[in-house]
């Protein structure tokens, strides 16, 4: 096994060899250029078949989409720096952490979700341990799974039903993951997990930010569900879109599961349009919503990542101006 290195304070490596460091730069740029070569294939596919559907959207309504995805995108990866910091004290600007999540994000195109996390460990370099990473990024995803569960239920709920009294669930949900933030239990019960679970008991090192993951998760899925709700209004109607939103986030979270699949390709569609028919949606309407959603969070994963590199950018020319 590679000695550790760490330092006290700050629960980093050393300085790391620089070969070790050149070898890194060489994956991280390859892992990219795979990357983009898999939403290349994806963005191809999906605008034939978009150009082939009967049904259109209007410019006005991709603009407010692809803004939607954009900022759940910067709340997902502002609460990865939340999450990060409450594992380890360093050093990396929070920007240069955002912007590699952002990054990690767009190379999960390849084959295998681990290779977006060893993208996330290289670009980081030695600021972060490997070892916290895949800890804060296994927490993350469990609170996405169960959030999206708490906010889309009871809206759905409502909307099914034809009540607003479901709606009541939420502030319940809110508070409960208030406590699974402020308390250990949570984590307790996350490192009995089989996978990845044992990164867990020793990791955090009690940097609480309870008020800020709580209020930054409770709003991530909110312009994302805004957007398709503006966007879909035309096909679906007001209560449809907001029907259907509320089903794609449930069938984006489902997809993560596929490992194997690059960035959840056919699986969240697959999910998508099997949850629209038992709603009673049109199956024709769907498949235009779930490829016309698909190019849109495409185009946003790569606004999202330019805009985190020019604020990781203007970060470091900040700190080195600094006296």
């Amino acid at each position: 096994m590679p000695v550790k290195l760490q330092s006290p304070a700050l629960g980093g490596h050393a300085a790391s060899p620089p070969r070790l460091q050149w070898l890194r730069r060489i994956l991280c740029v390859l892992l990219m250029l795979a990357g983009a070569a898999y939403i290349a294939t994806s963005l191809d596919g999906n605008w034939q078949q978009l150009q082939a559907s009967a049904f259109s959207l209007s410019l006005p309504g991709a603009a407010v989409l692809i803004g939607g995805v954009v900022g759940t995108l910067l709340l997902s990866a502002a609460y990865h720096v939340l999450i990060l910091r409450d594992f380890q004290a360093h050093r990396v600007p929070p920007a240069r952490v955002a912007h590699a999540y952002a990054l990690g994000q767009i190379v999960r195109y390849v084959p295998g979700k681990v290779v977006g996390v060893l993208f996330q460990a290289g670009f980081l370099g030695a600021g972060v341990r490997p070892s916290i990473l895949v800890a804060a990024l296994l927490v993350q995803t469990v609170h996405d799974y169960a959030w999206t569960f708490a906010f889309c239920g009871p809206i759905l709920w409502a909307l099914l039903a034809g009540s607003p009294w479901p709606l009541l669930a939420l502030p319940p949900a809110v508070l409960a993951m208030y406590a699974a933030h402020r308390s250990r239990l949570s984590q307790r019960l996350l490192a009995r997990l089989p996978l990845g679970g044992h990164f867990l008991a020793s990791s955090s090192h009690g940097n609480h930010r309870p008020k800020a993951q709580t209020l930054v998760q409770a709003m991530v899925w909110v312009p994302m569900l805004g957007g398709m709700w503006f966007a879909f209004a035309p096909l679906f109607g007001t209560h449809g879109s907001l029907l259907a939103g509320l089903l794609y986030l449930v069938a984006a979270v489902v997809s993560l599961a596929m490992v194997v699949v690059p960035s959840g390709l056919v699986v969240r569609e697959a999910v998508f349009l099997w949850l629209g028919g038992l709603a009673m949606l049109p199956a024709e309407q769907l498949l235009f919503a779930a490829l016309a959603t698909r190019i849109g969070m495409t185009v946003a994963e790569i606004l999202t990542a330019a805009l985190l590199a020019l604020l990781d950018l203007a970060e470091r020319r900040t700190s080195d101006a600094r006296p």
